[in-house]
């Protein structure tokens, strides 16, 4: 008589397959996802060694002939009219170009024979290169900077009113006439009465209770008086206001939060004037401790440290121009004459370099 003996063999069950491969799933994902994110960066870490890389060269060829070279094109070499080779190739950028906010575009490069422009994007932060657009130029690696992120509205009155970030567009109050500007077109004040532009939404809670940078692109035009005027103004009534105001000597000063101007420590009185009748970037920052900053073309000017209490209340008006109060109306005897081109507002307080590179990007 034989025995027979059966092993049995526990087997996985369809359940458990599904969820292995869903493990599977998620971590090839997980994998995938930072691939990608490293292979941005190394894009990122490349644009900044090709610029780098570029500029050495161009500063070699304006030794050899006191020139910026006319033209520059990726993938050709850069040779003067002598013959003499300063790079066998300028590089192209890294593909795909288009990482994060940038477009798709290669290194673009302009010069006035004495200074160079050349126009780069990245995709991350590199270093103390920021995020976004930027331009090299003999000052540096990112002499310009279009700092884009954390940017919550921009009105640059190319011909309307409109934010092209945040979508929150202003509209006309009175009789207000566009002019060319310092980078496009601009919104042409008169200082007449009743001549402003309104925002069609209330201001942001924000605006009261965390960080923020207004940066204005103006060309103040002096009246021969004394007179101070409004150019950003977000207000419900004098204790609760966040105003940017250039004064009659052409020097900036926020007002914000404060109770007849300065009786509460509130005001950053700025002290440096800026000269009328030419384009300046005027920069108001408040900071998520409460301190108050002016800077003028990206130099600070003037820093209060401040704990004043600011109150958020319905009812905010935010005007370009000149400024509402909520029982007196509208402040006819503070409005601005000059052209403004171009406003920003960032939700988040800009550090120091920041607000200069974007200065000199505006007024490049």
């Amino acid at each position: 008589m034989f025995l027979t003996f059966r092993r049995y063999f526990k087997a996985f069950t369809l359940i458990e397959l599904l969820v292995v491969v869903v493990i599977i799933g998620v971590l090839a994902s997980l994998v995938m996802i930072g691939l990608n994110t490293s292979r941005s960066k190394a894009r990122d870490a490349k644009r900044v060694a090709d610029v780098r890389q570029i500029q050495n060269a161009l500063e070699m060829y304006f030794s050899g002939n006191s020139a910026y070279p006319a033209y520059l094109t990726p993938g050709q070499a850069l040779i003067d009219t002598a013959g003499t080779t300063y790079m066998n190739k300028v590089p192209n950028n890294a593909t795909p170009s288009s990482d994060g906010p940038c477009a798709a575009n290669e290194y673009i490069y302009s010069t006035n024979t004495i200074g160079y422009a050349l126009n780069y994007c990245l995709g991350s932060a590199v270093n103390d290169v920021p995020a976004g657009n930027a331009t090299a130029g003999p000052g540096g690696i990112a002499q310009f900077s279009d700092y884009t992120t954390n940017l919550a509205s921009d009105w640059k009155f190319e011909g309307d009113y409109t934010d092209s970030v945040g979508g929150v567009n202003g509209s006309m109050v009175g009789s207000l006439t566009f002019t060319a500007g310092k980078r496009g077109q601009a919104l042409h004040f008169v200082a007449a009465s009743n001549n402003y532009v309104t925002i069609a939404n209330p201001t942001p809670a924000s605006l009261e209770t965390a960080g923020w940078t207004v940066m204005i692109l103006a060309k103040p035009v002096s009246t021969g008086a004394s007179h101070s005027a409004y150019v950003f103004c977000s207000m419900y009534d004098w204790n609760s206001i966040a105003a940017l105001w250039i004064s009659d000597n052409g020097s900036a000063f926020l007002t914000a939060g404060s109770s007849g101007y300065s009786s509460n420590g509130d005001d950053a009185l700025g002290v440096t004037p800026a000269a009328s009748d030419n384009w300046h970037v005027f920069t108001a920052r408040k900071t998520a401790n409460g301190n108050f900053s002016v800077f003028i073309d990206g130099v600070l000017d003037k820093t209060v440290v401040n704990s004043h209490a600011q109150y958020y209340r319905a009812g905010y008006k935010t005007t370009i121009g000149t400024c509402w109060h909520a029982g007196n109306g509208i402040q006819n005897s503070n409005n601005f004459k000059g052209d403004i081109d171009d406003v920003r507002y960032y939700n988040v307080d800009l550090t120091d370099g920041q607000i200069k590179r974007v200065s000199d990007y505006l007024l490049r």
